[in-house]
């Protein structure tokens, strides 16, 4: 048993050599890999480049993800506007050969000269836009040349003209309203004629005049909406012309109005009601063109908001301040056309003429460059200066 045991520890001469040889070169590695360190030459290697390329990278990812999904077709239509040169138009008295000219389908003029010639009659830019057939893109681009006004306020002959944009049936194919002659009114004390005069029905007529004839009142203008059949769309055309004595919160207890002063890039629908004068609707049309500028830059803007009366606008300016720090600039050298468009001075040409600029000189470095290299006009430029930024 001992013999048997001694010989797993024997070695032969040869095997003793080879056994003493790899532990030595064993050794030898060993040394090697932990002193290798001290005559190594390090070199400190610059990833910046490469980072700020990742960056990049994911940056234009976000921007494609953010990007507005632009339709073949609308892409097909701003390619073609680029190939044409637009002129100050009016759609009332231009010849099909004009409408040509501007990009129209022979299809989009013959709808627009049958409208013509059954009385139709555009009042402001955005009747252009409800035609049949005027894509929003196309419009979009036509609207600076459009000779109207922005909009207008509805006009006595306007049932004449638009009746059959605002007829309304309920499930008794009864019509519920058709604009008719419009004036100012006192809803507590107006007459069925009167109703019957501002376009309603004879069924709904007798409705309101029951309403305050049993002891019910208007407190408020948006009190009309709370009328079966009054849809939001004819509050809206009459609300200008609605007078009431006065406005309450509750039936019998009146509003005291404080002689209060609101900043307005800042202000919410709320707080705007707290001035004399501004109800929900002029407030909610205050706050929505606010968003469309980036704020306001100076008072007169109020007079630029969809159904501001002159004297409404007397009534509140002095409960109105502005603070223009508030107002959200763009980028002139980041946005594209479509962004720069998007705002009410800047139409589509003004906002392609800043980006060829750009493109072929390079990034903006003062603004005054608009002006200098005569990319817009002084006026334009003044108008536009308070929302625009390098």
């Amino acid at each position: 048993m001992k013999a048997s045991v001694k010989e797993y520890f024997n070695f032969t001469k040869r095997e003793r050599n080879g056994t003493i040889i790899l532990l030595i070169i064993i050794v030898i590695l060993l040394i090697i890999s932990n002193t290798m360190f001290l005559f190594g030459n390090d070199k400190n290697y610059d990833y910046s480049n490469f980072e700020a390329e990742i960056d990049s990278f994911f940056v234009s990812l976000e921007s494609k993800d953010n990007e507005e999904y632009i339709s073949r077709l609308d892409q097909y239509i701003i390619d073609r506007y680029d190939t044409l040169e637009l002129f100050k138009f009016n759609p009332n008295t231009i010849d099909s050969e004009d409408w040509l000219k501007l990009g129209l389908t022979e299809k989009q003029i013959g709808t627009i000269n049958n409208y013509l010639s059954k009385g139709g009659k555009f009042y402001d830019k955005k009747d252009f836009q409800k035609m049949y057939g005027i894509r929003t893109k196309q419009y979009q681009i036509l609207k600076p040349y459009i000779d109207l006004p922005e909009s207008s306020s509805y006009k006595k002959n306007y049932k004449k003209n638009y009746d059959n944009n605002y007829k309304k049936y309920d499930n008794k194919k009864e019509p519920v309203f058709e604009t008719g002659e419009l004036f100012e009114f006192n809803p507590n004390m107006a007459t069925e004629a009167d109703w019957q005069k501002l376009g309603f029905s004879e069924k709904q007529s007798t409705t309101f005049v029951k309403y305050t004839s049993k002891g019910g009142k208007f407190y408020k203008k948006e009190d009309l909406l709370k009328i079966y059949g009054v849809e939001q769309e004819h509050y809206d055309i009459l609300e200008p012309y609605i007078i009431l004595e006065n406005s309450y919160n509750n039936e019998n207890e009146e509003v005291e109005y404080e002689n209060v002063i609101v900043e307005i890039n800042s202000a919410t629908q709320s707080e705007l009601t707290q001035i004399k004068g501004i109800g929900d609707y002029y407030a909610g049309r205050m706050l929505k063109y606010r968003d469309l500028l980036g704020g306001y830059s100076n008072k007169e803007q109020l007079l630029e908001v969809y159904g501001m009366k002159p004297e409404v606008y007397e009534k509140i300016k002095d409960n109105i301040e502005i603070n223009t720090e508030k107002i959200t600039k763009i980028k002139i050298n980041f946005a594209n056309k479509k962004d720069l468009a998007k705002h009410p001075y800047i139409d589509y040409e003004t906002a392609k003429k800043i980006t060829n600029y750009r493109n072929k000189n390079g990034a903006y470095k003062s603004l005054n460059t608009l002006i200098d290299k005569n990319i817009i006009s002084q006026e334009i430029f003044d108008k536009i200066s308070p929302y625009i930024k390098i």
